[in-house]
């Protein structure tokens, strides 16, 4: 697993930023196989279904249509196999802008673009899901908390706090602290419409909702940390 945030000044003073807030997982950066393609959703079925405990390797090789000795020399352990489906959706966290879109973005915008696909993602029926399920195992089964922490929320912090040390040495920020700086932002666009949408308590939040919820925490965001 590898984060990078890069800028460079141009020469009007102006940022461009050629890779704003990136979490990736180097192991997925060529195309999967289509047998481990067809793993890892029938895993997701299984394990989004019976749970984590209650998912079989048998039962997941055969909705996979593959052997369990083909399946093992793709993952090792039925841990190991969440740990990658977990990846994958978490992988969708993470804001990757490319060159020709970041181009000139201010901080406020970078931080913007992240918070939408931060939430459009984790409020998903998908991740949403897989939360519930990891909520229920975690407590049972410890390495696998700390598997999926690192695989998707942890990078995604790393990446951010990287991102936000750099606007500190430009002097844009002024943050002392930027892993905490960081879970304090992606804990202000959780806030209780998370919590919400775990409980099944309301109607999943409209496109406009999600951008003024992101508009308001990205605004507290930098005025908190504005320089004095």
């Amino acid at each position: 697993m590898s984060t990078r945030v890069r800028a460079t000044r141009k020469p009007n003073g102006a940022s461009r930023a050629r890779k704003t807030v990136v979490a990736k997982d180097e192991s997925r950066a060529t195309p999967a196989s289509p047998k481990r393609q067809s793993i890892e959703r029938a895993a997701a079925r299984v394990f989004l279904r019976d749970g984590y405990a209650g998912a079989s390797v048998d039962v997941i090789a055969r909705e996979a249509g593959v052997s369990k000795a083909t399946l093992y020399s793709y993952f090792r352990s039925k841990e190991e196999l969440f740990g990658a489906i977990i990846c994958q959706q978490c992988g969708q966290l993470v804001v990757e802008a490319q060159t020709s879109e970041a181009a000139g973005a201010s901080p406020e915008q970078i931080l913007r673009r992240l918070g939408e696909r931060f939430l459009e993602n984790i409020l998903s029926p998908n991740l949403l899901a897989l939360y519930r399920v990891v909520a229920g195992e975690a407590y049972r089964f410890p390495a696998l908390g700390k598997t999926i922490y690192e695989s998707g929320p942890g990078s995604a912090r790393l990446a951010l706090a990287d991102y936000l040390r750099d606007l500190t040495k430009k002097g844009w920020l002024a943050v002392k602290h930027p892993e905490m700086a960081a879970d304090q932002f992606f804990g202000s666009l959780l806030g209780g419409i998370h919590f919400r949408q775990i409980l099944e308590i309301e109607a999943p939040p409209s496109k406009r909702t999600i951008e003024a919820w992101v508009d308001n925490a990205v605004a507290a965001f930098l005025t908190g940390y504005k320089p004095r």
